[in-house]
């Protein structure tokens, strides 16, 4: 059955020849890992009466353990048996399953179509997958039998353990949660915290994974984010502002100097024409005189590639 299931999830992707991710790959080698598990575990189960009649054991006690081991015993209000704990587990792979389908399809059929930004959707889709987990947690648990209302005990046994040490954990559940949904930090965001630099590339339910400039991975605590202050090139749009240091030697005419450096904002093709660019006399420096050209461009994540540009084309335009 798993190779169907498999296909019946590419079959969603948004082209039959698009190549697996590694996280993909590691959920196919998951899912291989967890059906041999379980069918290891029937053939053991399968074999123990077998072996126990090749021992000597009557056949009507092995029946009578079958039949207590299938249909189970009771333990306060819950019946413990191999059927209810096979249905549980069965269910919770199964929603499970129909959870992350519906993320696929979001992902690759619909969500691209609405126009939306890339980092709503896919907060929306891992909105979703919280949520699927959660469902398929809760009907699992109240297939096996276990009365939902007893949730409180549960959940005062966790207020014990967070007061003895589960803050942090709780505190990033929370921080990630008013990520998600404030979205103050988005997928694909450049961001300069105190742990690092460099662009957003997932929001966990504990973390956030910024990927820098050197390909490294920085994995930062989603309460930080939220306590203290991070930088966010990118938040309400992508342009931003620059400025170009200038020197020239004491020979030249600061008037020509200015001039230039005007005409030229004003044609560049890299340099947005509004706001309007500024050329500043800053300083009489030891062995130069000091300006500086301040200009808006439209995409701020190309900054060193723009600033090159510009360098090169000042330095042209003064020859």
């Amino acid at each position: 059955a798993l190779p169907f299931f498999i296909k019946l999830d590419r079959a969603f992707q948004s082209s039959p020849d698009e190549t697996l991710t590694a996280q993909e790959k590691n959920q196919e080698k998951l899912m291989v890992f967890w059906l041999r598990l379980t069918l290891d575990t029937l053939l053991v189960i399968i074999s123990i009466p077998i072996l126990a009649s090749f021992a000597g054991t009557e056949w009507i006690i092995i029946k009578d353990w079958i039949s207590r081991a299938f249909f189970g015993f009771e333990v306060g209000s819950v019946t413990i048996s191999i059927s209810t704990i096979a249905i549980a587990v069965g269910l919770f792979f199964i929603l499970l399953f129909l959870a992350r389908l519906i993320q696929k399809v979001l992902a690759h059929k619909i969500l691209p179509k609405t126009g939306m930004e890339s980092s709503i959707q896919q907060s929306i889709i891992q909105i979703v997958g919280y949520i699927g987990l959660i469902f398929a947690l809760l009907v699992s648990i109240s297939s096996f039998g276990f009365d939902l209302s007893n949730l409180a005990l549960i959940a005062g046994a966790l207020s014990v353990g967070i007061g003895f040490g589960l803050q942090s954990i709780v505190s990033n559940f929370v921080s990630g949660l008013i990520l998600l949904f404030e979205r103050p930090i988005k997928i694909g965001d450049w961001i300069i915290t105190n742990s690092g630099e460099g662009i957003v590339k997932k929001i966990n339910v504990r973390a956030t994974e910024i990927e820098t400039f050197d390909r490294t991975a920085i994995i930062i605590p989603n309460s930080e984010l939220i306590s203290a202050s991070v930088k966010n090139w990118t938040h309400k749009d992508r342009t931003g502002r620059l400025t170009v240091k200038v020197g020239v030697s004491y020979s030249s005419d600061p008037h020509q100097v200015q001039n230039l450096l005007t005409e030229y904002a004003d044609n560049s093709e890299v340099i947005l024409k509004w706001p309007k660019p500024k050329i500043v006399f800053m300083d009489y420096a030891d062995s130069a005189l000091i300006f500086d050209i301040r200009f808006f461009i439209r995409e701020i994540k190309e900054i060193n590639e723009i600033i090159t540009q510009v360098l090169l084309d000042i330095w042209d335009k003064f020859k």
